[in-house]
């Protein structure tokens, strides 16, 4: 609830369903979603230039996201350069990677 009422937040519906979903609060993308079956069709990308879209129009220049092991090639394609990788802790000494990630969008 606090996204809707506090960031930009991007919903795609098609045939009456919610297929893909995302954020953006400040500077920072995320929770972007794809349903599954709808994934590598081109959704996540609409999904992302529309939000970095909304981010120009703020007058946004870089903009940043997590990305797990996972979603890492899809953000390389869109551009976006890993600033760190970071991990959190999880139970039996594993733990949970994920990168800090940046793209310049907008000219100083």
């Amino acid at each position: 609830m606090d996204d809707a009422e506090n960031s930009y937040v991007v919903v795609l519906e098609a045939d009456g369903e919610v297929i893909g979903t995302g954020t953006l609060s400040g500077t920072t993308i995320g929770r972007v979603f794809v349903e599954p079956s709808r994934q590598g069709l081109g959704w996540g990308k609409v999904i992302m230039r529309r939000l970095e879209e909304q981010a120009q129009a703020n007058g946004v220049q870089t903009v940043d996201l997590s990305s797990s092991l996972v979603t890492k090639p899809f953000y390389d394609v869109l551009g976006y350069t890993v600033q760190e990788e970071k991990s959190i802790p999880l139970e039996n000494d594993r733990e949970l990677r994920y990168y800090a990630m940046i793209k310049r969008i907008g000219s100083p």
